[in-house]
């Protein structure tokens, strides 16, 4: 009896033992780390303990650490002398692997009895090692009672213990639990015994023992004799402990322990038979304990010898006809060492189940009652035909059953099901290559596949099954004229061709069917039928045409050889320029146009290779609707990796809500890749490889866009990134929406590498390749509305992740998806592409319709990428991409300055010291330096002069020495520009900003005046603090306080701005004037520091105030101003061409 077949009460979870072990001595844990018994399998650690109980020892639990390989020895004895005395008691190997993860228990087989106040002691080895240090012990803690002179070490080369070392030297006592057991009332026994023969030959035990309790059992063992011709090749204990086979194999002891009060084991041994004769087996369990029931401690079991049969070969039909017959072959074997016979004879029967190891409930294919009994090792072979019984089509498993009816008495009965053989039942199956003339039959003599269709279409029921059973290894049928339509539901199933493994066998040639003429054509009346598994070729119009609805087409090859590397074209006619398509839909039956079609799925069986066809791949009408084409190669090879083309364009719907999904869509001769027509609505595209080979490292190029779009309410990949498409290597546009396209939406996708843009919004006047340019207001219309795309201004990374800034213009009060992208280098055009998806934001405009933004995503990325961005409005249209930024590192700055190095070099020190990389640039030089890589541009104090400038043109040389084109290389560069005192201000007026030196004077000073303390300048990313030990310090800037800059006195410009002007934020006021502003700035783009004072002069909360201004994000440049400003003498009128805002 199995563990799992114990009586109720001693499998009750409730019960639990009545004399548990009890912990008599208890050692804790140190915090000093390991010692290791050593390489030496003589070293040995030991340990005297007291004992406080009498009774045995059951247990000892200690925290050690063992590596597979080594066995660790746990041993007890007694003490003599005040050491170990060499006797030993009881002894536990374990092997390890043992985990240090705190205490373990370990129980010995023997235990030994105890004594109160008697000592024994306990001793730690190793058995065996690999030489290196494999077992260690946790340390014990100080005062714990067992310190120097409690524990000992021996090595393998000492006479004698030494005493373990007090805890600040190498060798330390070591932490223990022992448990005494005091049982007295255990009662061990057998609670079942039986075997099962797994052979001939072999024979398998099973015994599970009990100990009925009271209490635990100590000292316990379960032993196994045998005799006869066996001998014991080995087990399966569930119970703890070591068994030990003894007496030349007839004999094994298996210690138990702990056996606790109502526990229960199972052992399984197996038996080898050595020879003919009767083996019996003698089961015995006892305990340390008397033991008050001795009658259950013994169980005896013979086996004598017995037959034994077994199929060893067996063969069926692959593919069946329902009602047809089928024919058999076998051999049955005697494996067992006596004659197999009964009166009557047994039965061999053949069962057509839908399991592969069972035939409970399957239907009885036929059989064959034996005609002759069968001696030791003997077999016959028989064949007979029976008839194919009335299931259901769909796949079975065809099982021969010996002795079906067990009128043999076997000693296995578990053996007599032969191996299964897989089988397709169909109502019909096609046997022949030949196009003959129907003659009204289709059977297991003659059936062509135009017989079979004739007779499926003739058949009122349920969907027939058409199968496959012809002789020829990859047979090819070769219509001489167009097969009949499909009138009736069919499931044409190319799986079941003999040796059929995962792609098709089955061709159907088309080139003899006749000038326009379709393959399978599916009518109205046959929707829900099923095409599988079939290579369809050479008809010169469509391969599928389809009227039904609900039709699968799964795992063919449609205009391939059978290799899938070969064109073998459909559709090779055409219609006054018009071509047809492979799989055809365009056609609008009496119902409208076939809906609801499934062509292919998400595995590769159910790939379709659709390629090397004269027309198109697929082909809907606009009636032709909820279409699903998933997991396709539509114009490469069936391995994916090459291009075997469609003449036209792969893909093309005009209806609604097609799904095209996780296809690979390449290589098309002339035309796009998918074309969503005017018609359509609601298409899903997503996950799919477009240009591209199956896994995208390879160019297979559509000569076209990959995707082109009429449509509306078409969404290109989606919000999940994982649905993007990889959109790469046409020729032509990645994306082109045309004409009334429009609510096309294109996220999250992987564009790149096309010849054309990446994403084309293509208004009829526009030549094919060129961007649409942004207009005020997004007030156009056209494609998608002609959404305008963000302007980027600033992309810079760090080490962890990457601020992308930048504008966008577009309608009113409204929220807008930007979607980010990263390229290795940017589209010839300027905009785009976008290679990898980064992350997205949400956006929403103002009432006049901007919006400035700062993203900040989680990844870096390196120096020299690009970066583009699309915007998609709230009704899902979607822009071209944005112009390239290039990624900048956000701490890279330029200094421009004209010859006074000792300022360059005090502010190249102290930018530095706070982790920005200065590159210093003379104005000379700015005309011809690129400044795309900074993250911002600080003007020196030297860079510019005020004083004896003419008024009233502050765009004269003297205010700003350098040339015109160092002012617009600055100017258009995009970045931050921080202007300091006279540099900054005469800059700022020869680009026609407001704070410039005509609206200035000159003071002096130490701090400004706070003009808005939630201005995120004072805050971010600093938050400005002091150091109180030299500094006067505020607790944080408010509106009002005063924040000193510098220690000392220093001159400064300030902004003459009694009334706050358009696009000019007042920072910090002059500390003793209410209408000049040392700290200002314009725009997004402009801030003037209008201190000259060297940097070695600003308190700790200037330079972070300095460092603030210089990583303010979203910098653009936006538009053109122009008009009149206020001056300290008057008022003038200055255009402002090109102004920063």
């Amino acid at each position: 009896m199995l563990a799992g077949q114990l009586p109720s009460y001693l499998l009750d979870s409730d019960r639990i033992a009545n004399a548990d072990p009890i912990l008599d001595q208890s050692s804790p844990v140190g915090d000093t780390g390991y010692f290791t018994l050593g390489a030496g399998i003589g070293n040995k650690a030991a340990q005297t303990v007291t004992a406080r109980l009498s009774g045995k020892l059951t247990e000892v639990d200690l925290d050690v650490f063992c590596s597979s390989g080594a066995q660790l020895s746990i041993e007890v004895q007694g003490v003599s002398g005040g050491v170990p005395d060499g006797v030993m008691r009881s002894r536990l190997l374990v092997d390890g692997p043992i985990n240090a993860t705190g205490f373990h228990p370990f129980y010995f087989e023997d235990p030994s009895t105890v004594v109160a106040g008697a000592q024994f002691a306990l001793l730690l080895g190793e058995t065996t090692n690999s030489g290196t240090l494999t077992c260690s012990i946790r340390n014990g803690a100080d005062g714990d009672g067992y310190g120097s002179g409690a524990g000992f070490w021996r090595e393998t080369s000492d006479t004698a213990w030494r005493a373990l070392a007090t805890p600040v030297n190498t060798y330390f006592d070591w932490p223990f639990k022992t448990y005494v057991t005091s049982s007295t009332s255990a009662d061990v026994g057998i609670n079942g015994n039986g075997f099962v023969s797994t052979t001939s030959s072999t024979y398998t035990f099973s015994g599970s023992v009990v100990n009925f309790g009271p209490d635990d059992a100590t000292g316990a063992y379960v032993t196994y004799i045998f005799s006869g011709p066996a001998t014991i090749m080995g087990w399966n204990a569930t119970q703890p402990g070591r068994c030990v086979v003894l007496d030349g194999g007839l004999r094994l002891n298996c210690p138990i322990a702990p056996f606790v009060a109502h526990g229960g084991y199972t052992n399984n041994v197996v038996v080898q038979r050595t020879g003919t004769g009767l083996i019996t087996q003698h089961m015995q369990v006892w305990a340390s304990e008397a033991d008050p029931n001795g009658a259950n401690n013994d169980s005896f079991l013979s086996a004598s010898d017995t037959s034994d049969l077994i199929v060893t070969s067996f063969t069926a039909p692959r593919v069946v006809a329902r009602g047809g017959s089928a024919t058999f072959t076998y051999t049955i074997q005697n494996q067992g060492t006596t004659t197999a016979t009964s009166a009557p004879l047994w039965a061999d029967q053949v069962y057509l189940s839908l399991s592969p190891t069972s035939v409970t409930g399957a239907a009885g294919g036929g059989g064959f009652s034996a005609l002759r009994s069968l001696g030791p090792g003997e077999q016959y072979t028989n064949t007979f035909t029976a008839s194919v019984p009335d299931v259901p089509p769909g796949n079975y498993y065809y099982i021969l059953y010996t002795d079906a009816g067990s009128q043999v008495a076997e000693s296995n009965e578990g053996n007599n099901l032969s191996a299964p053989v897989a089988v397709a039942v169909a109502t019909l199956v096609v046997n022949t290559i030949s196009d003959h003339a129907p003659d009204g039959v289709c059977d297991s003599n003659d059936c062509t596949l135009r017989e079979a269709i004739d007779a499926a279409n003739a058949f009122a029921g349920a969907a027939d099954v058409i199968g496959f059973n012809i002789a020829s290894g990859s047979p090819v049928i070769q219509p001489t004229s167009p097969l009949p339509a499909i009138t009736a539901p069919v499931i044409i199933d190319g799986t079941t061709q003999p040796g059929f493994a995962g792609t098709p066998k089955i061709e159907i040639d088309g080139t003899g069917a006749g000038s326009l003429t379709d393959g399978l054509v599916v009518q109205n009346s046959a929707s829900g039928s099923v095409i599988l598994s079939l290579v369809i070729r050479g008809f010169t119009r469509s391969a599928i045409r389809l009227y039904g609805d609900g039709v699968g087409i799964f795992g063919n090859y449609i205009g391939t050889d059978v290799t899938g590397a070969l064109a073998r074209p459909n559709a090779t006619a055409s219609a006054g320029g018009v071509y047809y398509a492979a799989i055809d839909m365009q056609t609008s039956g009496p119902t409208g146009g076939a809906s609801s079609t499934v062509i292919a799925g998400p595995t590769a069986g159910q790939r379709n290779v659709i390629s090397g066809n004269a027309g198109y791949g697929i082909v809907t009408n606009n009636e032709s609707n909820d279409n699903l084409i998933e997991g396709n190669y539509i114009g490469v090879t069936a391995d994916g990796n090459g291009a075997l083309g469609n003449a036209a364009p792969s893909v093309e719907v005009f209806g609604a809500d097609d799904i095209i999904r996780r296809n690979v869509i390449s290589g098309t001769g002339q035309g796009v890749g998918i074309f969503v027509g005017a018609t359509a609505a609601g298409q899903l595209i997503q996950r799919n490889h477009i240009g591209t080979n199956a896994t995208g490292t390879a160019a297979l190029p559509n000569n076209g866009a990959g995707i082109s779009v009429r449509g509306t309410n078409v969404m290109i990949g989606g919000t999940n990134p994982a649905d993007g498409n990889v959109i790469a290597d046409n020729v032509g546009n990645g994306v082109l929406v045309i004409l009334e396209g429009n609510r096309v939406s294109i996220l999250g996708n992987a564009i790149t590498a096309n010849t054309g843009l990446g994403i084309n919004l293509r208004p009829n006047s526009e030549s094919l390749n060129t961007v649409t340019p942004n207009d005020a207001g997004d007030g156009d219309t056209g494609p998608n509305g002609l959404q305008n795309y963000p302007v980027l201004t600033q992309v810079t990374s760090t080490a962890t992740e990457t601020a992308i800034s930048g504008t966008l213009n577009s309608l009113p009060s409204l929220s807008y998806r930007l979607q980010f992208f990263t390229n290795s280098s940017c589209d010839p055009s300027g905009n785009g592409e976008g290679e990898a998806f980064l992350g997205e934001a949400s956006i929403a405009t103002d009432a006049s319709g901007n919006a400035i933004f700062t993203t900040t995503l989680g990844v870096a990325m390196p120096f020299g990428r690009f970066v583009t961005a699309t915007a998609t409005d709230p009704t899902g249209n979607t822009s071209e991409f944005s112009a390239c930024a290039s990624v900048t590192s956000s701490t890279s700055i330029a200094y421009v300055y004209t010859a006074d190095t000792t300022a360059r070099d005090e502010f190249v020190s102290f930018l530095s010291g706070r982790g920005f990389e200065v590159t210093p640039v003379t104005v000379a030089a700015a005309s011809g330096h690129d400044f795309s890589p900074y993250a911002a541009i600080v003007i020196a104090h030297d860079a510019g002069r005020t004083a004896g400038c003419p008024i009233p043109d502050p765009r004269v040389g003297c205010a700003w020495p350098g040339a015109d084109a160092a002012i617009a290389a600055i100017r258009d560069s995009g970045k931050r520009i921080v202007g300091i005192g006279e540099g900054g201000s005469s800059f700022f007026g020869r680009i026609g900003l407001s704070i410039n030196w005509l609206q200035s004077w000159y003071a002096s000073g130490t701090g400004v005046t706070v003009v808005n303390g939630g201005d995120p300048i004072w805050s971010t990313p600093n938050r400005l603090t002091c150091d109180p030990n030299t500094e006067i310090c505020l607790a944080e800037p408010f509106t009002g306080g005063t924040i000193a800059l510098y220690s000392t006195s220093t001159q400064f410009v300030a902004v003459h701005n009694p009334t706050p002007l358009g696009g000019v934020r007042r920072i910090g006021r002059q500390v003793d004037d209410s209408t000049h502003y040392p700290l200002i700035a314009e725009g997004n783009c402009a801030t003037l520091w209008g201190f000259f004072g060297s940097p070695t002069t600003m308190t700790t909360a200037g330079k972070q105030l300095f460092e603030n201004a210089l990583l303010e994000p979203g910098c653009a440049t936006t538009a053109t101003v122009t008009g009149t400003v206020s001056t300290p003498s008057g008022e003038i009128t200055v255009g402002l061409p090109g102004a920063l805002v």
